[in-house]
């Protein structure tokens, strides 16, 4: 078989092409779709622990301690994770994650929620759920 110089181009081109392509797909997909992804896990297990550990926070449940490190744990990778996402704002609405501010206002109030006391002050209920879930876009 003879090829041309014209046939050779093309070739080498479509190769490169492609080559290029799948570069940048992948750059995308790890460095942006899959920390939000991540993020978005996340949420579902702040979602779980809020609801799993809600009475467990007041006197000396037994599971109060760990309730309180979970929360603060969450806190942290809350923050750690919006600061690996490239491209948040356009993700954010993209893939309906919320919104920076939203997301450190959530890291906020789960720290709060981590130093809640053992025995709060009678008819004050310094809980963040509410809060927690409305900034994560958390349904209840």
């Amino acid at each position: 078989m003879r090829y041309t110089m014209h046939t050779l181009i093309t070739f080498t081109l479509t190769i490169i092409g492609g080559a290029i392509t799948l570069s940048l797909g992948q750059f995308i997909l790890k460095a942006c779709v899959e920390p939000v992804l991540e993020m978005k896990k996340q949420i579902g297990r702040i979602a779980h622990d809020l609801d799993f550990y809600a009475n467990q926070l007041h006197g000396e449940s037994p599971l109060g301690d760990e309730a309180r490190c979970k929360f603060r744990l969450h806190a942290c990778e809350l923050r750690e994770k919006i600061n690996t996402i490239l491209w948040y704002p356009f993700f954010s609405v993209l893939l309906n994650i919320p919104c920076e501010d939203d997301v450190y206002k959530a890291s906020e109030a789960l720290i709060g929620q981590s130093n809640h006391p053992k025995n709060p002050q009678v008819g004050i209920d310094i809980r963040r759920d509410d809060v927690i879930k409305r900034h994560l876009k958390i349904k209840t």
